[in-house]
C-alpha cells in the first residue's frame, strides 16, 4: 500500500465585492487575500494506505467541480452518490486540502460536512468569511 496523490487548479477573473463558495464533504481550506482580480483554487487530493488501483477509484469517484457565475465563483466537492451508497467507508483514507486566494474585497462562504477535518485559515479581513457545518448553531 501506498499515497497515491493528485492536484486540481483553476483560476477565475473576477471583481471585488465577488463571492467565493466552497462545499466541501471534507479536509481543510486556507484562503488568503491576493492582490490583483482573481481566485485561484488549488485542490491537493492524497489517498493513504491504498494500492494504485483503488487510490484512483477513490480519486475519480470524488468529484471536485469548479463554476462561476457572474461575480460568484463556486467549489463544489463530494463523493458520487452512486459511489458511496455501496460502502459508506469507501473514502476514509481520501485527504483534501482547498488552497485558495482571493481579491482583497471579497465575500467568503464555505460549507462543510463540518468535524474535526475542518480549518479555516484566514489571512486578512475575517470579516467576510461565514463558515457553515451541520453541527453549527444557526
Amino acid at each position: 500500500a501506498r499515497d497515491v496523490e493528485d492536484h486540481l487548479s483553476r483560476s477565475f477573473e473576477v471583481k471585488p465585492g465577488g463571492k467565493l463558495v466552497v462545499e466541501a464533504d471534507r479536509g481543510s481550506i486556507e484562503v488568503k487575500s491576493a492582490q490583483g482580480e482573481r481566485v485561484e483554487i488549488q485542490v491537493l487530493r492524497k489517498v493513504s494506505r491504498a494500492s494504485e488501483a483503488k487510490g484512483r477509484e477513490v480519486l475519480e469517484n470524488h468529484e471536485v467541480n469548479f463554476s462561476k457565475e457572474g461575480n460568484t465563483v463556486r467549489v463544489h466537492a463530494g463523493f458520487k452518490k452512486e459511489w458511496t451508497s455501496v460502502w459508506s467507508n469507501k473514502g476514509r483514507n481520501l485527504h483534501v486540502q482547498y488552497l485558495i486566494s482571493v481579491p482583497d474585497r471579497f465575500n467568503v462562504d464555505l460549507k462543510t460536512a463540518g468535524d474535526s477535518m475542518f480549518w479555516l485559515q484566514w489571512i486578512l479581513q475575517p470579516e467576510a468569511i461565514q463558515p457553515h457545518s451541520p453541527n453549527a448553531s444557526s
